[in-house]
Order: structure tokens, then C-alpha cells, then sequence
């Protein structure tokens, strides 16, 4: 059992199609102990590709988490699909990394999907090694792949090893060290021109700056994400996977984040079990989730953690609660949900509504008013109380807070469907009148009137929202996607028209002489096409890379769900 000092490292393997990347996770698994025997990603073998379907054609679907010691390091190992079709699923993943292993072959170079994720590793800011896979076959140029790294990527790429009998079975790597010469001089000059104290020690030593003093710096720059080593190897024979698995230990960042903090995590996959119960893979940034604890996710729902699970040489193991830093399977929570992208629908103006207890219009034994006004683009849901505290049935829900939790848990139930079946966002809804009955007042003319229980609550408060919803009127707003295409020059004018008749908003391309690169906004629905069209119209060297632009209006008549 890893203690639970450890430090943790949550790593992703990211890659092209076919570059490698699930036989590197079967190889990094069987090196480090965890697996007896390598599977095969075509004989479907392998621990990461579970569907059937991922079985059957040897790629990765859905993204897939295992788990391996290096010494002291802990690694939760994700896998993520490399074909296009499936990019959502791997930037979800995105954002609960520490690291990444971006895998190349050594044989097709850098390719489009490679080049996407690059940028999205560096647009979030992900330290990241790259690993020049398959130099075992026939064909491999670990040398050509560096210089296509340098140039394509635009990266400050930098080898931390050499390779022998590349394109052959016999394929070996060499790591670089203190004693070459050559390796520590440009290993020097990298460094120096992001470090001035560096710069001014290298200027002043005759000696040169101590190779301890560099690997500690090369780590430093590696973790803010201004160099990427460059590793070379064969996940099928073995070759260089020993000085990888070095590399991750001492390059990359392990977890912080502190056990005892405020809770703060991320939900990044769903899965259902074997009685179709939905369980929540997280990321734990801070704090500590225990089994039976109540969390509140999302946009203010809360479920009762039922059973944790924890991942721990290979697969996930139950234990009692999951800590900062690790990745924990939680069961409980029915309502969660991960990178859902819907319609949604917005109010237009203000509007009350207001019915109350003991009066003809209707059945239930309290009275609810609520105001309705927009709020801003991404603000959510926000609700507040604005009435006489005392007016709260305190013998129902104990405390303020309480009752207020549960009003918000209403209003954001009630919201679930607007006017137009979809979920209602980016407004504020304020409570303004409230009342119950106990028995001992006044009764209707005809009926007594009943206990007021939480039951009137929940039951009236949708009845009133909607009715304030319908005199402020709502607003379709369709998600849209920021696209970034890198294409060549002569094939502008193609792509420009195309974008238009996807009704995109294109901002002035950047031109030059051989590359131009135009971004566009458009509705998240016309991504697909748009990717089907880029290698028509491009002659097959245009690269999309798209990012979640926000929420613009329908225009013409809204679409019901």
C-alpha cells in the first residue's frame, strides 16, 4: 500500500492516432511492476481500452485512468483517445493534469492532431516531455523528428539522448550526461537565455555552471513549460523507457495541494457501473472527500457520497476518502456531470410572481414570491433571500442557511427546463415573500388549511418561477465554438467561404508567405462539418484547433427541446 506521504504526479499520455501512447501506458505499467504480462492494442489486450469498440479497432475512445510507482512518486497515468473525432474527451482531461507525455512517432513526425494538442498544452499553461516513439521501425529519423519538433511545434525542443540503429529491431537509446560535452554546452546556452542569474554565473565560471546546478534549472524551466526534453525510444522493445520514467520522476510537478484545505476538486469523467449507477471520476485540488460526506457540485446540487475509490498500483481500490493531489472514483453523486455543452436559455427582462397561502388560486399550504432579473454571460444561477428572517418555517429546516440551501436547490430544479425545454442560466432570482402555517391561525372557508411541510416549498416554488419566467420572457442561446485554423496561404480564400456559409464571425487573418492562420467564432453545431470540409479544402495540411467561445443567441425562431 503507497503511503500516504507520497507525492502524487497526475499525467496524461497524449498523442496522434497510432503514435504509440497505449502501449507506452502497457509498457510504463509492466516496467514499473504493476502488470505481469504486456497486452496488445491490436489483440485488444491492453489495460486502458475497455469497450468493445476500442477493442476492435485498436484506438482509444474514451479516456482511461491506472496508476504506477517511481520511487517516491505516485502516478496516476491517463489515457486519452488520439483520434480527432474524440478531442472533447481528451481537453476535459486537460485541466486536471500535472503533466503530460506527448508521444511522436519516429517514423510520421510531427502530424496535425499533434500540433493541436501542443497548443492546447500551452494555452493552459501544462508542462509537458515529449517522447519520439517507435525508433524500432523501419523508416525511423529520431534526428529529422527533433528538427520537425523545433519547426512545427515551435517549441524549445531539446534531446536528452541519442539513438543507435534507429529503423532496426536493434534500435538502442543512450541518455546524455555530465560527461558529454556537447550535450551539457547546448543544454547551457538553452537554459542561459531564460535565466539571467544563470547567464551571469555561466559568464563568470570558467569551469561552466555545476551539471547538478542544470538538471535542477532544466526541471525549473520544464515545470513553467518554456523547454520540452525530448525522449527517445521503443514502448514495444523497451528501448528508453528507463530514462522516460527517470525523466517524468525529475521533470515534471508533482501535486500540491493540502489534505486539510478548503474542498475543491474537479469532476472530469462519468462511467456507469454494473447497476447503472453513475460514478464521478475527480481530481481533488484541495481538501478531502470521506465516504457519507454531502458535496456540492456543479451549479448547486448536492448528493451524499455513497463510496470512494482510489487508484493504487494499477486499478482503483475502495478506501474511506480521497485526498488533494490523488484521482478518486466517488459513487453518490446521481446529479454530476462533466463537459455537458447544452442550449441554454436566458432571461430577457425582470419579472415577479407571487402566490399565496390560504388563497383559492392554490393547493399548497405556503407562500412563495420571487423576482427574476438577467444576470451576466457565465454568471449562472444566483439566488439570495430578501424578506423578514422570521417569516422562515425555522421548525422545518432548523437554521436560515438550511432553508435557504433548499430554496436554491428548487429554483436550480425548476430550472432545469425553461420556456423552450432547456436549462434556464445567467440570471438572479431573488425570494421576496414567504409564509407557512402551523394550525393554530386561521383556515381556509371551506378546507382546513394543512401543517405547512418542506413538500409546499419544493412543490410551489417551480409554479412560481415559471410564472415569472413567462412575463420576463427568454432567450435561446446556442453554444458556440473559437476556432483556430493554421492552413496554407494560397487555400484562404476557400476556407474564408466556407466559414462563412457556416455562419462564422472571422477575425483578419494573419498572412504570410507560407502559413496563414485565421480564427472564427461560430456555433459549436457547425464545428463538425468544419472539420470535414478542412482537408478538401485545404489539400490536407489544415489544422482546426477549437475551444468553448460561450453562449450567443438563436437568431430566427428558437429551437424546443
Amino acid at each position: 500500500m503507497w503511503r500516504v506521504s507520497q507525492k502524487t504526479l497526475n499525467l496524461g499520455i497524449l498523442a496522434h492516432v497510432d503514435a504509440g501512447k497505449t502501449t507506452l501506458t502497457e509498457r510504463l505499467l509492466y516496467d514499473s511492476g504493476v502488470i505481469d504480462q504486456l497486452g496488445a492494442v491490436d489483440a485488444g489486450t491492453t489495460q486502458t481500452d475497455s469497450l468493445p469498440l476500442e477493442q476492435r479497432r485498436g484506438i482509444t475512445i474514451k479516456s482511461a485512468v491506472t496508476s504506477f510507482p517511481i520511487e517516491d512518486v505516485a502516478v496516476n497515468l491517463i489515457d486519452t483517445p488520439g483520434h480527432p473525432d474524440f478531442i472533447a474527451e481528451v481537453d476535459r482531461v486537460l485541466n486536471v493534469l500535472d503533466g503530460v507525455v506527448l508521444v511522436v512517432s519516429a517514423v510520421e513526425g510531427v502530424q496535425a492532431q499533434t500540433r493541436i494538442l501542443m497548443r492546447s498544452l500551452q494555452r493552459l499553461q501544462i508542462p509537458a516531455l515529449l517522447f519520439v516513439n517507435k525508433i524500432d521501425r523501419s523508416g525511423a529519423n529520431p534526428e529529422g523528428v527533433l528538427r520537425d519538433i523545433a519547426s512545427r511545434l515551435k517549441i524549445a525542443a531539446f534531446a536528452v539522448g541519442c539513438v543507435t540503429n534507429a529503423g532496426t529491431r536493434g534500435a538502442t537509446v543512450t541518455a546524455s550526461g555530465s560527461g558529454d560535452a556537447e550535450f551539457t554546452t547546448g543544454l547551457t546556452e538553452l537554459l542561459v537565455e531564460r535565466n539571467d542569474r544563470l547567464l551571469a554565473a555561466y559568464v563568470h565560471n570558467e569551469a561552466g555552471v555545476p551539471y547538478e546546478q542544470l538538471r535542477a534549472e532544466l526541471a525549473e524551466q520544464t515545470r513553467r513549460g518554456q523547454v520540452y526534453p525530448v525522449f527517445f525510444g521503443s514502448a514495444i522493445t523497451g528501448a528508453g523507457i528507463a530514462q522516460l520514467t527517470a525523466g517524468i520522476a525529475e521533470l515534471l510537478p508533482a501535486s500540491d495541494g493540502d489534505p486539510g484545505g478548503p474542498l475543491s476538486g474537479s469532476i472530469f469523467k462519468i462511467e456507469r457501473g454494473s447497476s447503472a449507477e453513475k460514478i464521478a471520476y475527480a481530481r481533488m485540488f484541495s481538501g478531502t472527500v470521506h465516504v457519507r460526506d454531502r458535496l456540492r457540485f456543479g451549479s448547486g446540487h448536492e448528493n451524499k457520497v455513497t463510496a470512494v475509490a482510489v487508484f493504487e498500483r494499477g486499478p482503483a481500490v475502495q478506501r474511506q476518502a480521497v485526498s488533494a493531489g490523488q484521482i478518486g472514483k466517488l459513487w453518490g453523486l446521481a446529479e454530476a456531470r462533466i463537459g455537458d455543452r447544452i442550449y441554454i436559455e436566458r432571461p430577457l427582462g425582470r419579472a415577479s410572481a407571487v402566490e399565496v397561502l390560504q388563497s383559492d388560486s392554490h393547493p399548497y399550504s405556503a407562500t412563495v414570491g420571487l423576482h427574476i432579473e438577467p444576470g451576466p454571460a457565465g454568471s449562472g444561477v444566483r439566488f439570495r433571500l430578501d424578506f423578514d428572517p422570521r417569516l422562515i418555517p425555522l421548525y422545518i429546516y432548523k437554521t436560515a442557511g438550511r432553508f435557504a440551501d433548499a430554496m436554491t436547490q428548487y429554483v436550480l430544479r425548476a430550472f432545469e427546463e425553461g420556456l423552450y425545454g432547456w436549462q434556464v442560466s445567467d440570471c438572479a432570482v431573488t425570494m421576496t415573500e414567504c409564509g407557512y402555517y402551523i394550525g393554530d391561525g386561521p383556515t381556509k372557508r371551506v378546507l382546513p388549511t394543512p401543517r405547512t411541510t418542506a413538500a409546499d416549498f419544493r412543490k410551489l416554488t417551480p409554479l412560481v418561477l415559471m410564472e415569472a419566467l413567462r412575463q420576463a420572457g427568454t432567450v435561446v442561446c446556442q453554444p458556440m465554438a473559437r476556432v483556430r485554423l493554421e492552413l496554407p496561404a494560397p487555400r484562404m480564400g476557400d476556407v474564408l467561404a466556407a466559414l462563412g456559409r457556416l455562419g462564422a464571425a472571422t477575425q483578419a487573418p494573419r498572412l504570410d508567405a507560407e502559413l496563414s492562420v485565421v480564427t472564427a467564432l461560430l456555433p459549436s453545431a457547425q464545428v463538425r462539418s468544419l472539420q470535414e470540409q478542412l482537408p478538401g479544402l485545404t489539400g490536407g495540411e489544415g489544422v482546426l484547433d477549437a475551444s468553448f467561445g460561450g453562449y450567443e443567441p438563436v437568431h430566427g425562431t428558437f429551437p424546443r427541446r
